[in-house]
């Protein structure tokens, strides 16, 4: 993340046992600086739960943590002392009943989740009590994927829906809004990753960009497909941005389109994690299928491919229609490849496209930060 002009990186790791409890220690790294500095840290014990970091650069709360309450928790850069440098900006009280744990924090909306899937969205700018939930229209509740908020729109992926929320106009009476779309996706999901298209021609007179939406389908065997499907989900030409978001009325279309399939092989019982960055690009770990390595059966690599760029969205916009009614998909089975590994050690990857660097977590709590041209 970037923020004040410093470049971090928020790390979480085991620290050890004591008193019947696991220690995680919460650490913020200055990135500008070799070997990278540690500028913020907290030691979190039970009930510590859950975290999710602001993706709002403006907002003085940088992250939410779960505990006994929900805790917004601010970074003092100027802090001489690490243990100084978290500091909490508000808190505000937690279910005891079913306590719900932040998923997805974005300026002022935070929303969280319970042990039975139900999703709640609060502005913790307002009255604190003031939370609503986004309840879906299926009679059973799908395991939750992926959340993202843009602007006032709440995006929830979950096993094998895509639903589209509205916050814009929430009466504090209700106690629930329902998705405004959705999109019910072909096979169950196994995993998801998305992200905001940053770059895309004609961005700025756009409200609401692209989102680009990386899945890995699920199978009826132990191991998900060795395939990668690039979905965009394109902005609504004719949304009226002058009248209240609502089922007839919605800023992104109703269906992702399918841009692209990319060729990524998991073996049974193999570690695997993937992320799709501002620009399209996907980064993914995955099995190496290579034959010249000493053993076949293990093994890791770290791939990415490239996306050529969006398309400008437009009613009337040739690229557009193009891309509506095209039923081409582009396809790869060659990636670049970053590395390979003759362990499963990764286990997470993360990308800044802006930046150009890619972190790769491993199982025993290390991360590594790599850079690409």
């Amino acid at each position: 993340m970037e923020r004040m002009g410093k470049r971090s990186i928020l790390t979480l790791t085991l620290k050890g046992y004591a008193h019947g409890d696991f220690l995680y220690d919460l650490q913020c790294w200055d990135l500008k600086v070799s070997p990278p500095r540690c500028i913020a840290q907290r030691e979190l014990d039970r009930p510590w739960q859950c975290l999710t970091i602001n993706k709002s650069l403006d907002s003085p709360a940088i992250l939410a943590v779960q505990s006994h309450s929900i805790e917004l928790l601010g970074i003092d850069y100027s802090a001489e002392n690490p243990i100084s440098g978290f500091y909490t900006v508000s808190k505000f009280p937690n279910s005891t009943r079913r306590p719900e744990r932040p998923i997805v924090f974005n300026d002022s909306f935070l929303v969280t989740q319970n042990d039975r899937q139900q999703l709640f969205l609060a502005r913790i700018q307002q009255n604190d009590d003031d939370h609503i939930e986004l309840r879906s229209k299926g009679d059973m509740l799908e395991p939750v994927l992926e959340v993202m908020i843009q602007n006032e729109i709440v995006i929830v992926v979950r096993r094998l829906r895509l639903e589209i929320f509205s916050a814009s106009d929430i009466d504090t009476n209700q106690t629930a809004i329902y998705p405004i779309a959705q999109y019910v996706f072909q096979w169950d999901l196994d995993s998801v990753s998305i992200s905001p298209q940053t770059t895309w021609p004609r961005r700025s007179e756009h409200e609401y960009p692209a989102i680009n939406i990386l899945v890995r389908f699920g199978s009826r065997l132990p191991w998900p497909v060795n395939l990668l499907h690039h979905f965009i989900l394109l902005p609504n030409p004719g949304f009226n941005r002058n009248l209240p978001s609502s089922p007839k009325n919605t800023p992104y279309c109703d269906i992702p389109v399918m841009k692209r399939s990319i060729g990524s092989p998991v073996r049974l019982f193999a570690k695997y994690h993937m992320a799709v960055g501002s620009r399209g690009t996907a980064i993914f770990i995955d099995s190496h299928t290579e034959d010249y390595f000493s053993r076949g059966d293990v093994g890791q690599r770290l791939a990415a491919s490239h996306a050529r760029d969006v398309p400008a969205v437009e009613g009337d916009d040739p690229e557009w229609l193009e891309l509506q009614d095209s039923t081409e998909v582009e396809s790869t089975i060659n990636s670049s490849v970053f590395g390979y590994r003759e362990s499963e050690d990764w286990i997470r990857v993360a990308v800044d496209e802006e930046e150009g660097r890619i972190a790769v977590g491993f199982l025993d709590g290390t991360i590594e930060i790599r850079e690409y041209v």
